[in-house]
């Protein structure tokens, strides 16, 4: 009786399956892969640029948190500001939302904070002033 052996022919495929298994299931069950199917996975996993898609993610699930958390839709505000209308924000929560944004690349965090800059509020110290800049 011969050995069944899974084999997927790209990251989509092996995702489809192990979405569903724990971080420890998965790396059970790449690492049992052999090399050839391991090389192949990796290869589609860049090729098809699947880090963009699980960083969107992440951001998206900042972005929910920052709302929860804060009372504050970026999305919106990124709408009022690319509409050319200046947004006054609490700097100390600007500063922790873009240290979180921060540790992603910018290709990734753009969608949120392209193209807004800060500057200080003349008027009262603890509030920025979001603005457009091109």
């Amino acid at each position: 009786m011969s050995k069944l052996r899974v084999v997927f022919r790209n990251f989509s495929e092996y995702w489809h399956y192990a979405k569903y298994c724990s971080e420890q299931q998965r790396n059970i069950l790449f690492n049992s892969m052999p090399k050839e199917d391991q090389d192949r996975i990796q290869k589609s996993y860049k090729k098809d640029r699947w880090d963009d898609v699980f960083n969107r993610n992440k951001i998206d699930d900042l972005i929910d948190e920052f709302k929860e958390k804060y009372d504050v839709d970026l999305l919106d505000i990124r709408y009022k500001i690319l509409k050319k209308k200046s947004v006054y924000f609490p700097e100390k929560v600007w500063n922790i939302i873009t240290t979180e944004l921060g540790k992603y690349e910018i290709e990734h965090t753009y969608y949120v904070i392209g193209n807004i800059e800060a500057e200080k509020c003349k008027e009262n110290k603890d509030v920025i002033l979001l603005i457009y800049n091109r």
